[in-house]
């Protein structure tokens, strides 16, 4: 079982946030960031942290893919990393977590590609990087329902609420003010026309969406 809390586009507090994410009492918290949204983050892990010390957290999103195990030197209010394209290593870290047995946490991850951890003896562990995906078809498709839709907004839009989309992955050039060729790869791919056409009938039809950004680091 799955929720999804975008605090920026609710508006949260670090207060609120600990609040809202207790309240579900979950297993495990994953937390997807950008670096603006870094320290925000690990007040929030702090906070959880204090009120449930077994609650196991998770690190990702742009910034840990950028700076890899940077943010372990700045605390220990969160249990692991996951870096680059992190659907399956997330998915298999969590396939190992709920696997019964006394192992250590630092046990359940070692070589899970794409993770990065502290072993039983403190030290940072950064597992080798699984091959970027080849077929981005065979993810499935963005799930939109566990969001309010109504809330992404672009004011120099016309009409109403927006959905956010890529294409493709990866980006062939070597612009110092981004970290699209190291997050995604240098090598373009995309998903097939025929995806995206169903994505966005689908889309259209389940939220009534007609406004869609396309969030491609080389959309032409």
């Amino acid at each position: 079982d799955v929720q999804v809390l975008d605090a920026d586009i609710e508006g949260l507090t670090v207060d609120e946030m600990v609040q809202r994410i207790l309240a579900s009492n979950p297993d495990l918290v994953g937390f997807s960031m950008m670096t603006p949204q870094l320290i925000p983050a690990l007040q929030t892990s702090v906070r959880l942290k204090e009120a449930r010390p077994n609650l196991k957290i998770v690190f990702g999103g742009a910034h840990v893919d950028s700076t890899h195990e940077d943010v372990f030197s700045m605390t220990d209010c969160f249990d692991f990393a996951v870096y680059g394209e992190g659907e399956y290593a997330l998915l298999e870290a969590v396939q190992r977590l709920q696997q019964p047995g006394d192992a250590t946490l630092a046990a359940r991850l070692a070589g899970i590609g794409n993770v990065i951890y502290r072993d039983d003896d403190g030290q940072v562990r950064v597992n080798q990087g699984r091959p970027f995906l080849a077929t981005l078809d065979d993810l499935p498709s963005v799930d939109y329902h566990m969001v309010d839709i109504h809330k992404y907004l672009i004011p120099t839009m016309a009409g109403r609420y927006v959905i956010s989309m890529m294409l493709s992955r990866g980006c062939p050039f070597k612009c110092t003010f981004c970290d699209a060729p190291i997050t995604m790869g240098k090598k373009l791919r995309f998903w097939s026309l025929e995806r995206i056409i169903k994505d966005l009938r689908h889309y259209v039809e389940k939220y009534v969406c007609h406004n869609f950004v396309f969030k491609d680091s080389t959309f032409t």
